[in-house]
């Protein structure tokens, strides 16, 4: 038997994904590698989650970029922003 609540959950967290890969895509890809995020492409103002208050300060975007980046190549995927999302205190983790 199955339980509506649990379709509900799982659905309302496909449809959320579905628009983080969506938003994701939409700022990854303008130059470069389309399944990431260069630094130029990460400074832009209208980029979402406010991951820096001032995109056009270098040291906050490298900070931000140093904290996305994981494997250090330049660039952030997928995977990274999501890892990165769950450590943050608004994806539910605790900390940076």
């Amino acid at each position: 038997m199955s339980n509506p609540t649990n379709t509900e959950n799982v659905s309302t967290l496909e449809t959320a994904m579905q628009l983080m890969i969506q938003t994701f895509h939409k700022y990854s890809g303008d130059e470069g590698d389309k399944y990431t995020l260069s630094r130029a492409e990460l400074k832009r103002k209208s980029l979402p989650l406010s991951l820096t208050q001032n995109a056009q300060d270098k040291e906050a975007v490298d900070k931000v970029m140093g904290d996305l980046d994981a494997n250090n190549d330049g660039e952030v995927d997928f995977t990274e922003l999501l890892s990165w999302w769950g450590r943050s205190p608004r994806g539910g983790g605790r900390s940076l």
